[in-house]
C-alpha cells in the first residue's frame, strides 16, 4: 500500500545525483500512473511541479548536458508529462523558457543547433521540428489516455490540451 504523502506530493526534485546517473527509479515509484488509482490520477492532473537541484533557479534544463539526459531518460519511461506537468509553475528559471514549463521540458527532448554569422553578429536557435510535434503528439495522447481512465470529463481535457498547444506553439509559429 502506498504511503499518504508519497501520493500527495505534487513537488519533484531530482538530487544532484540523481541527475548525474540520470537515476528516476524514486520518481518512477511515486508516479508510475500504471501503479495509481482513477482518484490519485485525477488528484496529480495538471499538478506535478519538477525541478532539478542547483540548475532550475538560474538556467533552462535545455542548455545542461546532463539535465537532457535525465530528461530524455524520463520521458522514454513515463511519456506523461502532458498530463500531469504544472503549467503554471516554472520548469527552472521564471524569467527564461522555465515560465513555459512544457516548453522548457520539450527543448530537453528535441536536437537543438546554434548558428551564430560573424558578419551579421546574429544567432538563431534551430531545433528539430519533427521531434517537437512527436513530442507534443504524445502529450495528447497522454492526456487522452490518462484522462479517460482516471474518469475526467471531455471538457476538462480538452482545456487541458488547449494549455499545452498554447506553450507548445511559442515554438511552432516562430519560424
Amino acid at each position: 500500500m502506498k504511503s499518504k504523502t508519497k501520493l500527495q506530493r505534487v513537488d519533484y526534485a531530482f538530487r544532484r545525483d540523481q541527475v548525474l546517473s540520470a537515476n528516476i527509479g524514486e520518481f518512477l515509484r511515486i508516479y508510475d500512473p500504471t501503479r495509481l488509482r482513477p482518484f490519485h490520477l485525477r488528484c496529480l492532473f495538471g499538478r506535478l511541479r519538477l525541478a532539478i537541484e542547483d540548475v532550475m533557479e538560474c538556467e533552462d534544463a535545455a542548455t545542461i548536458p546532463e539535465a537532457r539526459k535525465l530528461i530524455l531518460t524520463l520521458h522514454a519511461a513515463w511519456p506523461w508529462a502532458g498530463f500531469f506537468l504544472n503549467l503554471d509553475r516554472p520548469f527552472g528559471s521564471s524569467t527564461t523558457l522555465g515560465a513555459l514549463p512544457i516548453l522548457a521540458y520539450a527543448m530537453c527532448l528535441v536536437d537543438m543547433r546554434l548558428v551564430a554569422c560573424d558578419r551579421t553578429r546574429q544567432c538563431a536557435l534551430h531545433l528539430d521540428g519533427g521531434q517537437f510535434r512527436k513530442f507534443g503528439d504524445q502529450c495528447f495522447e497522454a492526456i487522452d489516455t490518462l484522462g479517460e481512465r482516471a474518469e475526467i470529463p471531455p471538457e476538462v481535457l480538452a482545456g487541458r490540451k488547449d494549455a499545452v498547444a498554447q506553450q507548445l506553439d511559442r515554438i511552432l509559429q516562430t519560424p
